[in-house]
């Protein structure tokens, strides 16, 4: 009896059809609740970071106008005076 009993309980057991919709709900809400956060990285945030990383290399201020007139300093910007 014994060993029917272990090699019964070794068998991973299927889980049922209400226990795989309820884990496909749960995933799709933590998806529902990521997701917004995720874009808002990726199409907001990202962007200004790397204009951020642009300014810090190069001098660059609102009177020059456009971006390309910045001149190239590397990290100079970050040397103390």
């Amino acid at each position: 009896m014994s060993v029917a009993a272990v090699s019964a309980a070794s068998i991973p057991a299927q889980p049922s059809p209400r226990e795989r919709s309820r884990q496909r709900a749960i995933r799709r809400f933590r998806w529902s609740i990521l997701a917004p956060l995720i874009l808002l990285l990726a199409f907001v945030l990202m962007p200004v970071l790397f204009l951020q990383l642009y300014f810090s290399f190069h001098q660059w201020t609102v009177y020059l106008g456009s971006w390309s007139d910045a001149e190239y300093v590397g990290l100079d910007l970050f040397q103390e005076s």
